[in-house]
């Protein structure tokens, strides 16, 4: 069988042998025949990528199941290949100005200490964050991305390490995870919760973006696909409240920020 790549983002239900099944936590009985294809109908998001801008799009190519798997382990090697291309193709692009301000707007003169979870090169929005008075500590699973924020802006905390087993010993009066939660696997989304939660300073905001509609799937940076992931609307509602978060604004696939999905939220006091 030939076997494509999946040129989309965040992905609904795929079919599978000729049968349309959901690619969320509970997929539907039955048996997965060997080398099946994962044929993608649904309008995904493209995540980061060379281009600087997500985009909706459609796509029916396709990859064998286990593309699936190996692409989500593969996330960091690609970032870390791709930094220096990845961080020339960002410069000038800010579409998330406008929720970032948003986000902004929950702070008080108090606790304006933000964590950026995927912070990549700190440009556009850890830079428009230390603009705006805030104290940054970043943190990437990119060593290149992390030098590039040492050097930009000594003056605040970097880190290179994992987001899923974070755990810096401190709270936050904001928590941003921005086109970087979304390249974990849904299980691996689902435990970032107790994450953000134990990082939430008392009133804290958290802004993060996702993909509009549970599924699995590709994007690309620099040629390579790219793994991406989202749960449903539904089960990120329920996920926020379990951890003491009120939904302050969501906007599925924003025009006015390339088709990002995007959530706010705050802590509970």
């Amino acid at each position: 069988m030939q076997v494509g790549v999946l040129n989309t983002g965040i992905v609904g239900p795929v079919r599978l042998d000729g049968r349309w099944r959901s690619t969320s936590s509970r997929p539907t009985p039955g048996p997965t025949p060997s080398g099946a294809a994962t044929y993608i109908d649904r309008p995904c998001l493209r995540p980061r990528d060379s281009t600087g801008a997500n985009k909706a799009f459609f796509s029916t190519r396709f990859s064998r199941l286990g593309a699936v798997e190996s692409g989500a382990a593969r996330v960091i090697e690609i970032y870390q290949r791709h930094a220096l291309a990845w961080s020339r193709d960002r410069a000038g692009r800010f579409l998330e100005r406008a929720w970032c301000d948003r986000f902004l707007a929950l702070f008080d003169d108090q606790h304006r200490t933000v964590l950026d979870i995927g912070c990549g090169t700190g440009r556009p929005i850890a830079e428009h964050l230390i603009e705006n008075q805030c104290q940054l500590c970043g943190v990437d699973s990119s060593s290149t991305m992390i030098e590039m924020c040492v050097e930009r802006f000594p003056d605040h905390q970097w880190h290179v390490a994992d987001m899923r087993a974070l755990d810096l010993g401190r709270t936050f009066g904001g928590i941003i995870a921005w086109s970087s939660f979304f390249h974990l696997t849904p299980e691996d989304q689902r435990a970032m919760f107790p994450v953000f939660r134990r990082h939430a300073a008392a009133g804290a905001a958290l802004i993060f973006t996702t993909g509009p509609s549970a599924g699995q799937g590709f994007g690309r940076l620099q040629g390579e696909p790219l793994y991406t992931a989202s749960l449903d609307s539904t089960e990120y509602r329920a996920l926020l409240n379990d951890h003491g978060f009120d939904v302050i604004a969501h906007t599925a696939e924003d025009p006015r920020c390339g088709k990002q999905t995007v959530w706010l939220a705050q802590l509970c006091e």
